[in-house]
């Protein structure tokens, strides 16, 4: 299994999670107290058969993630979350104002570090995919955020990949902020024939020009 993308096409779905980021950044703005941007640098496909974390930097590490079903008539999507337990604390802390949450005492948040990482992915992925709402002129609806935490090499096994989700659509995204600067990763689980649809109905509404 292989997608292979003209470079018209390959730009077009870069332009359109930038489009989808900036509006999630915007939704970021509003709660804290610094500049929020939000870039997507790099895209990959990789079968979902196919997928690892080898040869970045998430490989064998401790992750959070937060997962969400989304389908509307041209999308239908598993988008996924993830950062490393550091890069969580960074974005916590934050998010929170909370500067005393350190890796020594990590664990003594965990319930904090749900809710608040919940609110964040939540953002982002709604942020994210009412902006593709609105470019494919569909209705989109999404699930509620599930949270979780695992180590690189079982994320799939919680994720619970749907057998239909041949494709996997890894982007890399940098926050990028006056103070500091963290990275995530937004992992979006389809299936070929739905992806087809979904570029195809993007390239007819997108203004390129």
């Amino acid at each position: 299994m292989k997608i292979e993308l003209s470079t018209f096409q390959e730009e077009a779905l870069k332009e359109a999670f930038n489009i989808s980021m900036g509006r999630a950044a915007a939704s970021l703005n509003e709660m804290v107290n610094e500049e929020v941007s939000l870039t997507v640098p790099n895209i990959l496909f990789v079968s979902s058969k196919d997928f690892t974390f080898k040869e970045s930097y998430l490989e064998e590490k401790e992750l959070c993630f937060i997962k969400q079903h989304f389908a509307g008539t041209f999308f239908n999507s598993d988008a996924v979350l993830i950062f490393t337990n550091d890069e969580s604390m960074e974005l916590i802390r934050l998010f929170l104002n909370e500067n005393t949450i350190s890796a020594d005492n990590f664990e003594e948040f965990t319930d904090l570090q749900q809710e608040a990482m919940s609110e964040i992915g939540n953002i982002i992925l709604n942020s994210c995919i009412a902006s593709f709402a609105e470019m494919l002129k569909d209705n989109i609806k999404g699930t509620l955020p599930l949270y979780a935490r695992t180590n690189s090499d079982k994320l799939f096994d919680h994720l619970k990949v749907s057998q239909n989700h041949e494709l996997v659509l890894l982007l890399y995204i940098d926050f990028k902020l006056k103070t500091r600067s963290i990275s995530g990763y937004l992992l979006m689980m389809l299936e070929i024939s739905n992806f087809n649809v979904f570029m195809n109905r993007l390239l007819e509404n997108m203004d390129l020009n």
